[in-house]
C-alpha cells in the first residue's frame, strides 16, 4: 500500500483479540510515519503518514500526523483560486 500526496491515513479495524496480541502491538508501535513498514501479514506500507487502529469500531490507537481538516483545506484552495481569478 503506497500513499500519495498529502496526509495519508491507514485505518485498521480489528477485534479485541488481535489488538491484545503482543505481535500486533509490536507492529503498530513500530510504525514510522512516512517510512516503509512491513506488517506481519506481508502487507508493505509506504508513504503513509498516520496509522489508526479501531477495535470493534472504537478508536484505540493512533500514531503519526493528524489528518488535516478537509473543510479548511478546501476553503484555502478556493481562496487561492479566487485570488488568481480562477473562480
Amino acid at each position: 500500500m503506497t500513499g500519495g500526496t498529502g496526509t495519508d491515513v491507514l485505518r485498521l479495524e480489528v477485534d479485541g483479540e488481535v489488538f491484545a496480541s503482543a505481535e500486533f502491538r509490536a507492529e503498530i508501535n513500530g510504525f514510522v510515519p512516512g517510512a516503509e513498514t512491513v506488517l506481519g501479514s506481508g502487507v508493505i506500507i509506504r508513504e503513509i503518514e498516520r496509522l489508526e487502529v479501531y477495535v470493534d469500531g472504537t478508536p484505540e490507537f493512533a500514531k503519526g500526523l493528524a489528518a488535516p481538516n478537509q473543510g479548511t483545506a478546501v476553503a484555502m484552495l478556493l481562496r487561492n483560486a479566487d485570488l488568481w481569478g480562477l473562480v
